[in-house]
């Protein structure tokens, strides 16, 4: 009986403690890095590119996506680009269940906070119609010099129609992309370099979301579909060519 109970178990162990080596061996998959997106509001004074609806659509779009620890920034847009300030902040977090459900409803709250959020938030923005530049330019080295708060991977949202307007930049002179000049992309890149360096701004995507062709505010010059190519070919190719990966969508 003995010998009879000996023979079951002993394969019993030596499965059970090759178990134990393949379990000790397995490599937990690693946890995706938390990531930075920076969103820019550019409302008002004629420009299409943020709405309510607009930063809505990028945020329930974007927010599922991100890993726990991510964080989401709300940037406004200013004449003067050194009275623009962050909005709102939000930080993503992991559901405490792994149920799919669980997992799921946690996903579903954490869009509708983010949404309801900074919405409120940029009401000031969305409601300010006195507007007389756009320093879009300015604005994104701004948020790139504001840092990485989680040291991962970097993503601009920049909801603007692209017509940077400025008088008297010091790095970029006189830029008038509604009725003035489209610079090309070399020459834009040109005064780029003094307001971004490429290491600030090497790996960093931007995407130029709902940069639409729509009429100029006032009627003050005719938008042609010539000058929306243009402009389309002056941000892609100067931002690329100081070190950025760049987007453009109408939607």
């Amino acid at each position: 009986m003995r010998k009879l109970f000996l023979a079951l178990i002993l394969p019993l162990l030596v499965a059970c403690n090759d178990l134990r080596a393949r379990v000790k061996n397995v490599v937990a998959p690693e946890k995706p890095s938390p990531q930075t997106v920076d969103v820019i509001c550019d409302a008002g004074g004629g420009s299409s590119g943020c709405s309510a609806d607009s930063l809505a659509v990028i945020l329930r779009e974007i927010t599922p996506k991100l890993p726990a620890g991510s964080v989401v920034r709300l940037h406004g847009m200013t004449d003067d680009v050194a009275q623009a300030t962050q909005l709102s902040a939000y930080t993503t977090s992991a559901s405490k269940k792994r149920t799919v459900r669980a997992v799921a409803g946690h996903k579903a709250r954490q869009i509708e906070e983010v949404t309801a959020q900074f919405l409120t938030a940029a009401e000031p923005v969305l409601k300010n119609d006195d507007r007389r530049a756009s320093p879009i330019a300015e604005t994104i080295a701004r948020v790139i010099l504001s840092g990485n708060p989680t040291s991962g991977t970097r993503t601009l949202y920049v909801l603007s129609d692209g017509r940077q307007f400025s008088k008297a930049s010091p790095a970029l002179g006189r830029i008038d992309f509604e009725c003035g000049t489209i610079l090309t992309g070399d020459e834009f890149a040109q005064r780029l370099r003094h307001l971004i360096p490429e290491r600030n701004s090497d790996g960093i995507t931007i995407h130029f979301r709902f940069a639409k062709l729509e009429p100029i505010a006032k009627d003050r010059c005719p938008a042609t579909v010539e000058r929306y190519a243009a402009l389309q070919e002056a941000w892609t190719t100067a931002l690329t060519q100081v070190g950025a990966r760049v987007t453009w969508s109408m939607n």
